[in-house]
């Protein structure tokens, strides 16, 4: 996907997310530009950089969240279809990354799947909590508009074009079931600590998915073997790390990351 798109995209988005809003009633809390204040602190924090209202964001560093954070994050930037990829990023901002991703498997890449798919989980949201009710309305009519916007900016594509793009990805790339490459041991352990936060989502779930590959197949010998991270001789099977919960895995990680 190229930078052009992804601007058309993502002045499509912040049309629709606004300015500052601090209301009560909102789960987000304080938002700018649709980015709420925990993302803008961990941002900030990650830049090395002092935390401060999302108020006073810039427009780079909107840019620059919007990018990593939900187009990148949630394999839209992966997706040769453009209006799929409209989907998924806008899905990303408006009801979270990890959303996104389980619609573009659900929907096996068919953007009118895609649609109904989010449209339901609004009605959930609604149903399970009565105060979000007053959003419904606002919540369906801009996923009228996320596809109003893809068709007339992006009008060559098809279902079953987009299908078949997923598929033909899947099996002629090293990538995952959300068109993410595949992390291998080696390309982790080469990671910034802000590369290795921003991609631990994506890691996590491949690793879950077993994707990840030990750099050396043949069996090791791990008696007397001590962690470096922590010094005990526990070493987690990818059984263990399938079962484990996102907090699990977390507290875990550097310990689980650092056996070889």
């Amino acid at each position: 996907m190229n930078d052009q798109n992804f601007d058309k995209m993502l002045k499509f988005v912040l049309q629709r997310e606004g300015g500052y809003v601090n209301d009560p009633h909102d789960l987000g809390g304080e938002t700018n530009k649709g980015i709420t204040h925990n993302t803008y602190n961990s941002y900030r924090k990650n830049k090395g950089l002092p935390t401060r209202s999302v108020k006073y964001i810039t427009d780079d560093e909107v840019r620059d969240i919007y990018y990593n954070n939900y187009y990148k994050a949630s394999g839209a930037d992966k997706l040769g279809n453009p209006q799929l990829a409209s989907y998924v990023f806008d899905t990303a901002v408006n009801m979270g990354v990890s959303r996104a991703k389980s619609f573009l498997e659900q929907s096996n890449g068919n953007s009118e799947t895609f649609e109904k798919l989010r449209r339901a989980k609004y009605d959930e949201f609604a149903k399970a909590n009565p105060s979000q009710q007053r959003y419904l309305q606002g919540w369906n009519n801009r996923v009228t508009a996320v596809k109003n916007f893809a068709e007339s900016n992006f009008p060559a594509w098809t279902n079953e074009h987009s299908t078949n793009q997923v598929l033909k990805v899947g099996i002629e790339m090293n990538v995952d079931n959300y068109g993410n490459p595949i992390f291998t041991p080696e390309e982790i352990g080469n990671m910034s600590s802000e590369e290795f936060e921003r991609n631990l989502p994506i890691i996590e779930q491949q690793l879950k998915d077993g994707l990840i590959k030990p750099q050396s197949e043949q069996p090791k010998d791990y008696s007397g073997y001590k962690n470096p991270e922590t010094g005990t001789d526990k070493i987690y099977t990818r059984e263990d790390i399938s079962k484990m919960s996102t907090t699990e895995y977390s507290k875990n990680e550097k310990e689980i990351l650092a056996v070889n």
